[in-house]
């Protein structure tokens, strides 16, 4: 039940975010998807800062990062965007999608974990 209820709040947040980008942005790159996947790696850095201090109940974790994160951040979509830009003969913009969600995933985790660490108190 917490899964399920986290994956509908988390799908719906992803999909709102991804329309609002795409009108602001361009259709020729996948905006969208990079940004909810850049604001998923930073909270779940943050959120696991938090459980590490206090673990998360079996429930809370079920709804936060099985439910929530893992429908709101969208790694197939990512990998399907990044092919088809490829398959298009975009080298570049699959080559910098590709980059741009790793490198910035990993860096919003960390990011996000350093900040959950200031904001929970410790050093």
């Amino acid at each position: 039940m917490w899964i399920a209820l986290g994956g509908a709040i988390g799908a719906l947040m992803r999909a709102g975010i991804s329309i609002s980008a795409v009108r602001l942005a361009s259709e020729h790159f996948p905006d969208g998807t990079l940004l909810v996947n850049i604001i998923g790696s930073l909270a779940i850095g943050m959120l696991w800062a938090f459980h590490e201090k206090a673990p998360f109940t079996e429930n809370t974790n079920a709804f936060v990062f099985v439910g929530f994160l893992g429908a709101f951040t969208t790694f197939s979509t990512y990998s399907l965007h990044s092919m088809r830009l490829i398959q298009e003969g975009r080298y570049f913009a699959g080559g910098f999608n590709v980059i741009a969600h790793n490198v910035g995933a990993i860096a919003a985790v960390a990011l996000g974990n350093m900040l959950g660490r200031m904001l929970r108190g410790a050093t």
